[in-house]
This record gives C-alpha cells, sequence and structure tokens, in this order.
C-alpha cells in the first residue's frame, strides 16, 4: 500500500515539475537556438572547415526541465573533424566513453566564436559581455532574454559540448570497450525510470532556491547526478514505484545532505569534473543545508499523515520553508547587530 509520501511525490510531478506550456517559452527556446545557429554560421564564414551541426541535449531535450526556461544544452558538432588525429578518446567508469575534439581543434573554434558573440544582440535576446566559460566539458554562454513579458530579463545558460561525428568503432580508436552500446541502453532506461523523479526533485528544489544561494553550492545538474547515483544502484521499474518511490527519494536527499561533509563530488559520466562548487561559495553552503534539512524534514513528515491531499502537502511545505528562511535572516541581523554593538 502506497504511503501519503508515494502519493505526494508522484502527484508532485503531474501537478508542479514542469515549466509552464506557453507561448513566451517557446519563443525562448526558438530564439536560443536561432541566436546559436547565426554565431555557429559567422564562425563557419569566418573558416569553413568549422561546419558544424547543432544537436540538442540536456533537460529541455529530455523532458526534465522545471522551473525556468534557464539552461539549455546543446552539442555542436564539428562535422570536418572526424579523424583520429583529431579527437581525443577517454575511457570512463561504468563502461562509458568521452569523445571530444583535441586542444588544437577546440582552442581556434573557441577564439572564432567569442568574436562572433561579443556583442550580439538578435531575436530578443543578447549576448552578455563574458567569453565562453569552460563549465566541466562543455562551454557556458550566458544570454539575456529581452523580449516578452513573463521572462523578460531572464539570464540564460547555454552549455555547449564540442563533438566529433564518429565514422568507425570505437575499438578503432584504441578504445578496448566491453558493450559499446551499453552507455545507450542505459541512458534510455535512465530516461524511462528517472525523468519523473527529475521533475520532483527539481520542483521541490525550487522551494528552497528562491534567492539563488542554495544554487551556489548545489546545481540543477548536481541534482539530477545524485538520482543518476541512486538509479545505478536500483535500476529496475520495480524499484522507482509504488512504496519502492519514497525511499528512492528519501535516500537521494540524504545523499544530498551528505555533501555538507564532502569538498568534492564528481559527475556521474566525467570523472574529472566535480559537481560541487569552488572554495569561494563555501559560505553559501550552511545556509543551504538548513534550508534543505528544513525540505527533508517536512517532506519525511508527509509520511505519517493520516489522511492525503496534495494541496494541504504542498501548503504545509512552503509555509515551512518559508518559516525556516525567515529565521534564518533574523538570526543573520541579529549577529550583525551583535557584531556591531562589540565594535562601536
Amino acid at each position: 500500500m502506497m504511503t501519503p509520501l508515494d502519493h505526494f511525490i508522484r502527484d508532485l510531478d503531474e501537478r508542479k515539475g514542469k515549466i509552464p506550456c506557453c507561448q513566451e517559452v517557446t519563443d525562448i527556446q526558438s530564439s536560443v537556438e536561432n541566436v546559436l545557429k547565426d554565431l555557429l554560421l559567422e564562425v563557419e564564414k569566418e573558416n569553413p572547415f568549422f561546419k558544424t551541426t547543432l544537436i540538442n541535449s540536456g533537460s529541455f531535450y529530455e523532458g526534465t526541465k522545471a522551473g525556468q526556461p534557464d539552461e539549455f544544452d546543446y552539442f555542436v558538432q564539428l562535422d570536418y573533424f572526424s579523424e583520429a588525429t583529431d579527437i581525443l578518446v577517454d575511457e570512463l567508469p561504468r563502461s562509458t566513453v568521452i569523445v571530444i575534439p583535441t586542444t588544437d581543434v577546440k582552442a581556434p573554434f573557441v577564439e572564432t566564436f567569442n568574436e562572433k558573440a561579443m556583442g550580439f544582440q538578435a531575436y530578443g535576446m543578447r549576448v552578455l559581455d563574458k567569453a565562453l566559460q569552460r563549465h566541466g566539458p562543455a562551454y557556458s554562454l550566458e544570454l539575456e532574454w529581452t523580449g516578452g513579458k513573463l521572462y523578460r530579463g531572464l539570464k540564460i545558460s547555454v552549455d555547449l559540448s564540442l563533438a566529433v561525428k564518429i565514422k568507425l568503432a570505437l575499438h578503432n580508436y584504441g578504445s578496448g570497450l566491453g558493450d559499446s552500446g551499453w552507455q545507450t541502453v542505459t541512458s534510455r532506461n535512465y530516461l524511462d525510470i528517472g525523468s519523473s523523479m527529475i521533475h520532483t526533485f527539481k520542483e521541490l528544489y525550487s522551494f528552497v532556491e528562491k534567492d539563488g544561494k542554495c544554487s551556489k553550492w548545489i546545481s540543477s545538474y548536481a541534482l539530477k547526478t545524485l538520482v543518476l547515483f541512486e538509479w545505478e544502484q536500483n535500476p529496475t521499474d520495480e524499484q522507482w514505484a509504488g512504496r519502492n518511490l519514497s525511499e528512492r527519494f528519501s535516500n537521494i536527499l540524504e545523499r544530498l545532505l551528505s555533501l555538507r561533509h564532502r569538498s568534492g563530488f564528481r559527475s556521474f559520466f566525467y570523472k574529472d569534473y566535480n559537481i560541487l562548487p569552488s572554495k569561494e561559495d563555501y559560505p553559501f553552503r550552511s545556509y543551504a543545508v538548513d534550508k534543505i534539512t528544513t525540505l527533508h524534514n517536512c517532506i519525511l513528515s508527509i509520511r505519517n499523515y493520516d489522511e492525503y491531499k496534495f494541496e494541504d502537502c504542498f501548503q504545509s511545505i512552503t509555509e515551512d520553508v518559508k518559516l525556516t528562511c525567515q529565521k534564518m535572516k533574523l538570526t543573520s541581523f541579529l549577529a550583525l547587530c551583535t557584531v556591531g554593538g562589540l565594535s562601536s
């Protein structure tokens, strides 16, 4: 028999876990793609060897995006670079592999792209005055939405992963993988099983993310990574259904809170990519942990409800997290007053 918490997790995904379907969201997505296509075309005009194909990826493509339409992911396939001398093949844990262009290929592409992106403005978007920023295995481009009404002024992060088209089997590039189709199979199963959980976690995370401080310690990508690690240990459909759903949920929240004791936590696929922030963002860690702990306690308390009503559960969590925020602000204010009084 399912508990009230199982029902709440299921209903949260259906009722709250997705970006609103409206014309402006569609316009933003189209504008992002048009900006990228224009910039990539300008790069190709500058250097015909950099002919590219833009490929959708990430949470929008997967259907797991929640919150605001402020993050997009794409592969930029370099069409003319697919020879063994053009690429690097790195074997990763879990029988996966990353295939990327060499530095000799990437560096001139990024330099040319930055030149074309500087000051670019079109389609209701403008490129913020930053070059492409290295972000793990990808590069980030920052945009601002200047059109529409609901999301006007929204800052948008676009992750671009440079990719190459493989013409031969991976072993021809010196990679000794076992089952080369394993990653594709697991990715498909993961989308089938884990996408709803990601929706739910992102929506719950929005409770504690209102002021932006929490994301400085734990990102939505980190949440997805936590779900992946839980799914790796519990890969069957049955382990994500019925009463098992709340167990998965609780385990992931506990994994999240355990990160407060760690300085590093690796990506599921990229062993050298630390998904925790740099040391300068550590001051936000205790702040985020307090809010997430409150959320954790609220969620687990739903399991013991005598009667389940979704709106009652949702309102209870909202009020408890809001109260925690008020207490934290008051504590910070009193601490500042105390320091000021001691120094005067």
